[in-house]
C-alpha cells in the first residue's frame, strides 16, 4: 500500500477532493499503532508530494476529517507536533532564499486550522 497504493490514493484525492473523508477512513484502518500514523501522515505522504506547499495543502484538506475520526491517533503519534513545527518553520521563512510565498501562506493557514480544530491540544 505504501508506495503504489498510496500514490494512487493521493492521485484520486487530487482529482476528486470529495473523497477526502474516505481517504482518512482508509488511512485510519491501515494505521493501528501510533508509529504507523506518523509514518503515513508525515513520511509517506510527504514523500509523495512535490513540494512543501503541496504537502501542507493536502494535510489541510484532510485535517477536518482526521480531527473528526481519529484525533487521538494524530496527537499521540507526534504527528500534530510535527505539523506545528513544520508550519512554524515555513511561516517564519522570510523568503530571502527564494522560497515560495505561497508556502508561507499555506503554513499560516494550516497552523491556524490546527489551532482551531485541536485547541485543547495546542494550548496544553
Amino acid at each position: 500500500m505504501y508506495q503504489g497504493g498510496l500514490k494512487l490514493t493521493l492521485y484520486a484525492l487530487k482529482q476528486h477532493p470529495e473523497v477526502a473523508r474516505v481517504t482518512v477512513e482508509l488511512f485510519s484502518l491501515l494505521c493501528q499503532v501510533d508509529e504507523q500514523v506518523y509514518l503515513i501522515y508525515k513520511e509517506e505522504i510527504q514523500n509523495q508530494t512535490k513540494s512543501v506547499g503541496e504537502y501542507l495543502s493536502l494535510i489541510s484538506e484532510l485535517l477536518p476529517h482526521i480531527c473528526e475520526m481519529c484525533p487521538d491517533k494524530i496527537t499521540n503519534s507526534g504527528t500534530v507536533d510535527y505539523w506545528l513545527e513544520l508550519c512554524a518553520r515555513e511561516a517564519e521563512n522570510d523568503g530571502k532564499n527564494g522560497e515560495n510565498l505561497n508556502e508561507r501562506i499555506l503554513a499560516l493557514a494550516l497552523l491556524s486550522e490546527i489551532w482551531y480544530l485541536l485547541t485543547d491540544y495546542v494550548d496544553s
